[in-house]
């Protein structure tokens, strides 16, 4: 793997009005993966998830600015319902080819219902960076309603 070229880890946080086992649960359960990953113009084709260390996801995505594409990794840390830690790698992305980035999740119970904070370290420039900030926000956008309405 090559060194990424965006050195800065992109954080992001939101505080989620549901209970962190259910807020963990929806990040680990490909049908509620489904139904919230992905910025607003995103939609999940498929979710697959092997929730163990070791294990792999992939979810394939179509988006209307960029068509249909996939992401995925292993998970290295699995500690429910407080933390997950996985890679990230965006297939057929050339930009992509020698990169695996990491995501950290931390999941804090609050007064409430829980901060969500996103850790994502490792892209391979500065616009990748750009680009998941505004794909986490949107996706906690999602996450946010999903749970809301449950």
């Amino acid at each position: 793997m090559s060194t990424p070229v965006e050195s800065r880890p992109l954080q992001v946080t939101r505080f989620i009005k549901a209970p962190r086992e259910r807020v963990f649960a929806a990040w680990t359960n490909p049908d509620h993966v489904r139904a919230w990953f992905g910025p607003a113009n995103c939609r999940v084709l498929d979710a697959q998830i092997d929730l163990r260390v070791g294990g792999k996801y992939r979810f394939h995505v179509q988006s209307d600015p960029m068509g249909e594409m996939a992401v995925g990794g292993e998970y290295r840390e699995i500690t429910a319902p407080s933390k997950l830690v996985f890679t990230w790698r965006w297939e057929d992305d050339e930009d992509w080819d020698r990169i695996e980035s990491v995501v950290t999740v931390e999941f804090e119970s609050k007064t409430g219902g829980t901060e969500v904070r996103i850790t994502h370290d490792g892209f391979p420039s500065p616009e990748s960076g750009g680009r998941h900030e505004h794909g986490w926000n949107g996706c906690l956008d999602k996450l946010e309603t999903l749970m809301a309405g449950e």
